[in-house]
């Protein structure tokens, strides 16, 4: 009897060493896992911080085309004739898309004769210049 209750014991103390070992995480898995999990996390929001910089930049590249694009269109459309206004510099503010921007507007003769040239320039809040544009405009 005596063995009978050292044989299931042992054979206790065997299911329970297979129980221990063959269910859970140790503290070491557990602990790689989260460093891996961290590693992964970091490098995800680096990725969204820049492409967030990168939307923002292209962004005020667009705004800053439409800016230029609509004062060459005022030429274009004879609301300053370029035809008759005196070659000079036009500097001033415009808005467009949520963004402020500073545009310098050059009117010269072109190399052709018979055309001004005109040329605008869109520099960002910082001063740094985004976009420039250039046409050529036929003179009366």
């Amino acid at each position: 009897m005596r063995t009978a209750k050292v044989a299931n014991a042992q054979k206790a103390a065997q299911e329970r060493r297979i129980w221990s070992t063959s269910e859970g995480f140790t503290l070491l898995e557990i602990l790689i896992a989260t460093a891996i999990a961290g590693i992964v996390l970091a490098s995800s929001s680096l990725i969204l911080g820049r492409s967030h910089k990168a939307v923002a930049y292209i962004e005020e590249k667009a705004a800053a085309d439409l800016a230029a694009k609509n004062l060459l269109d005022r030429y274009r459309l004879d609301l300053i004739p370029a035809r008759k206004a005196p070659l000079a510099n036009e500097v001033g503010n415009v808005e467009m898309g949520g963004f402020k921007f500073t545009y310098n507007q050059t009117l010269t003769p072109a190399a052709l004769p018979g055309l001004n040239q005109v040329d605008v320039s869109i520099m960002n809040a910082q001063g740094n210049k985004v976009r420039t544009l250039t046409t050529f405009l036929m003179k009366d």
